[in-house]
């Protein structure tokens, strides 16, 4: 059986400057600096040994009076870009054989549900299972890096990812709503009898629901009220008049 080589993508950046005096009364400064997209860890070396003799051949020629302005980023692959609903969500880098997407949001969770139940089976698996193709969703930290797709991919094959791709990337970045108080404090509140659940108030306080007395309960209806929130891995805590009981969501 062969083992998958996962490849991490890297954004290379090198550079270099040189001050030089083309004359006794003028000093010159050249820097240059190169970037550059590694998908293969393979080539980071090698990519670094070439920018540099780049970058080096450009200082070792004659220097002007005026600082150089750096060229353009060593070209890598062709570049597309991703966008949905007008916003610019990823950058495509194409190599021979692979091509890579980079999201412009370093924010987006790689179990993200529109990346894990919508990209990934309904369109990445069915593609794979279509062309013969092979892809790995690159993440650290549980967040998102890269997409990269391997094997042959012709104009129209990327032309049909950018929609869906723009569109799960949209999803996933978008802000989530926090989770829903009032049918838990409405489910937990059922578990009262109506004469109790009216001298209480019930609030949610992160991982808790939090049940407080809107007036005097007496020893009978307190003993009730604590049989019920215990039968619900509740406590009672005694502060004064900021007492409360306590159960988990």
């Amino acid at each position: 059986m062969s083992e998958e080589k996962i490849s991490r993508v890297t954004r290379l950046v090198v550079g270099r400057g040189r001050t030089s005096q083309p004359s006794e009364t003028e000093w010159a400064k050249s820097y240059y600096e190169l970037e550059a997209i590694i998908v293969d860890p393979a080539d980071l070396e090698v990519m670094r040994a070439n920018m540099l003799g780049l970058i080096d051949g450009w200082l070792s020629s004659k220097p002007t009076a005026v600082v150089a302005t750096a060229p353009p980023p060593v070209e890598t692959g062709t570049t597309q870009h991703i966008d949905y609903a007008e916003k610019r969500m990823a950058k495509m880098v194409q190599t021979q054989n692979k091509l890579t997407i980079l999201p412009e949001s370093l924010e987006i969770k790689a179990d993200d549900p529109a990346i894990a139940n919508f990209l990934k089976p309904r369109i990445l698996d069915k593609m794979k299972e279509k062309h013969g193709l092979d892809y790995s969703v690159e993440e650290h930290q549980g967040l998102l890096q890269a997409i990269v797709i391997r094997g042959p991919l012709d104009a129209k094959q990327i032309e049909d990812l950018k929609n869906p791709i723009g569109w799960a990337l949209s999803k996933a970045s978008e802000p989530k709503a926090e989770k829903a108080a009032e049918p838990d404090v409405e489910a937990i509140k059922s578990k009262f009898p109506e004469g109790l659940a009216s001298k209480l108030a019930f609030e949610v306080e992160g991982e808790f629901f939090v049940i407080k007395p809107r007036e005097y309960l007496g020893s009978e209806a307190f003993a009730r009220i604590a049989t019920i929130v215990r039968g619900e891995g509740g406590s009672y805590i005694s502060e004064g008049k900021n007492s409360r009981f306590k159960i988990p969501r």
